[in-house]
């Protein structure tokens, strides 16, 4: 199995796809880092602490798997699957518990 992915990122068509996801995923990293240097909807450490760790969190594992997809890797391809399962399982447990406007008490 992994010597189809090893092959399948010497193709052509796969190189440009795991390029454009990682334009994709450095963009989830510039939003996350950007939240941590303050430049989100509120001051980083007035968020809840769940949301803190998720901007750390997502923002070194999107790090990560851009130098991974970058360099056509195929422990890259196994991150960017891995963050999106991750992502999914986070919306999944959060729903309902609101953005961070509605978090904060301040309405």
């Amino acid at each position: 199995m992994v010597d189809y992915w090893i092959q399948a990122t010497e193709r052509p068509w796969m190189s440009i796809y795991l390029r454009i996801l990682a334009f994709i995923f450095a963009y989830g990293a510039i939003v996350h880092f950007g939240n941590i240097a303050g430049f989100g909807e509120m001051p980083w450490l007035e968020t809840p602490l769940t949301w803190r760790i998720g901007d750390v969190f997502y923002g070194i594992l999107d790090t990560v798997a851009v130098i991974g997809l970058g360099a056509r890797k195929v422990w890259g391809i196994g991150l960017c699957l891995s963050c999106s399962a991750f992502r999914l399982g986070y919306l999944n447990c959060s729903k309902g518990t609101g953005n961070r406007e509605q978090g904060t008490g301040k309405n």
